[in-house]
């Protein structure tokens, strides 16, 4: 709960501030991705306040189509996450939307082509987390999950693996690889629990559980 207010308060403070939308002030210029970014962190906060409580977004889906992160050449890895949280944030709040909102259903059954959309949307998705983490440079070997140049690494030591703009691999871009993988199976969860219901379900519609399984386990190949 004290989550849930933070968030809130968060989110209208930055509406007050004119986060929430494109600002043509010249003054701005210089500021204007690092406040897309805030404002995209803070509308990703509030996609996982909703997961975890089970409530809807503060947000909704109206105020998240005005301001648009842009794909820059920076080498930053935490901006690369950024942008990756931003493309995840978008669907992620999507598909809450969809699930939350019974009139969009149709005797509990969602559209082929809803479905077909979803699907097509977490590929692409998924492709580009894939791409973003391709930028980030990694390590060759590693033991128990950990690459051996961090089993003994600390800042008083190894200073370059903590920096963020480090020209090899290290502490930030191997901490940026695996949140990329929990958002693109936290992507993959969600939209399984829209789609088929929880474990237990009785649902009814056995062929089409079948179908979006294969469609999500077994994507069609590409040319």
């Amino acid at each position: 709960m004290e989550d849930t207010l933070f968030i809130s308060s968060a989110i209208r403070l930055a509406q007050s501030m004119g986060l929430h939308q494109e600002n043509n002030i010249p003054d701005l210029d210089t500021t204007r991705e690092q406040r897309r970014r805030i404002w995209w962190h803070i509308a990703w906060m509030d996609v996982q306040s909703g997961l975890s409580s089970g409530l809807p977004t503060c947000l909704g889906d109206s105020a998240l189509h005005s301001v648009q992160i842009i794909d820059s050449a920076d080498n930053s890895v935490v901006i690369l996450l950024a942008l990756g949280r931003y493309e995840a944030a978008r669907l992620q709040n999507e598909l809450m939307c969809q699930s939350q909102n019974a009139s969009s259903r149709n005797a509990g059954q969602i559209s082929q082509e809803k479905v077909t959309e979803f699907l097509d949307a977490m590929r692409l998705l998924h492709s580009r987390i894939d791409t973003l983490m391709a930028k980030i440079p990694s390590f060759d070997s590693a033991e128990d999950g950990l690459p051996l140049q961090l089993v003994e690494a600390s800042p008083r030591t190894h200073l370059p693996l903590y920096q963020d703009r480090h020209e090899g691999p290290g502490i930030v871009g191997e901490w940026a690889r695996r949140s990329f993988l929990l958002v693109k199976l936290e992507v993959a969860i969600m939209l399984r629990k829209l789609l088929l219901g929880p474990p237990d379900s009785t649902f009814p519609y056995v062929p089409w559980n079948r179908f979006v399984s294969s469609r999500i386990l077994c994507p069609p190949s590409r040319p």
